[in-house]
């Protein structure tokens, strides 16, 4: 059975909030629509067209994709006030955080 997934990514403009559904099919996620909303309503209407007929859906909103790996391997064995020994672009940056930097030209906010 597929799940859907909706994203809302929310901003303080609406027209700056981003909207994604993807579906779950055993181990392969489809992303079908990717897109911001248009105005103040859209985001929800849209997210409620896109799980209307959904026997399972998840609403994902502000969710990140995934922390860096090196962050939560390093916060594992953190203790306050230790020394965090690596780079703070890997720390606090995804390797999506930075393709969408080099290819598009936009930093992302950072996750730490």
């Amino acid at each position: 059975m597929a799940l859907r997934i909706v994203g809302i990514d929310c901003a303080t403009q609406p027209k700056n909030t981003g909207l994604a559904l993807a579906v779950l099919e055993g181990d392969r996620l489809t992303v079908h629509h990717a897109r911001v909303a248009a105005h103040a309503t859209d985001a929800a209407e849209t997210a409620g067209d896109w799980l209307a007929e959904a026997p399972d859906g998840v609403l994902a909103l502000d969710a990140p994709l995934g922390w860096p790996a090196p962050m939560g391997d390093v916060l594992a064995h953190h203790e306050a006030g230790g020394s965090v020994p690596v780079e703070a672009d890997r720390m606090v940056n995804r390797a999506t955080d930075r393709v969408v930097r080099q290819r598009l030209g936009k930093k992302p906010l950072e996750v730490g």
